[in-house]
């Protein structure tokens, strides 16, 4: 476990200090640790897993999981309007050439 200070976790997140505190302090972000009287630090592995999961957040692709090796469960509905019947899957078989 590495211990890394508010430096490196600005410019692991690309956030700066003010937004890092609002985050703290809304409960999105995880919480320092107190090393001193007037020091902190984040654990390096939680600061990961939190820009790990903003980037999963922002790429909704159900096959992403594939790619890296972990189940991911689809972000949008795969449904037609109403429940009743899956959308038509697009393979390479079913695709119309545009030429």
């Amino acid at each position: 476990m590495k211990l890394i200070r508010l430096p490196a976790v600005l410019g692991y997140t690309g956030y700066g200090r003010s937004m890092i505190y609002k985050l703290i302090k809304e409960g999105n972000f995880p919480k320092p640790v107190q090393l001193g009287t007037r020091a902190v630090a984040w654990v390096d592995e939680e600061v990961e897993a939190w820009v790990q999961g903003r980037v999963a957040l922002s790429r909704p692709n159900p096959f992403r999981g594939a790619i890296f090796g972990k189940a991911q469960q689809p972000t949008h509905n795969l449904m037609r309007e109403g429940g009743r019947e899956p959308l038509p899957v697009m393979t390479v078989a079913n695709r119309k050439s545009k030429r």
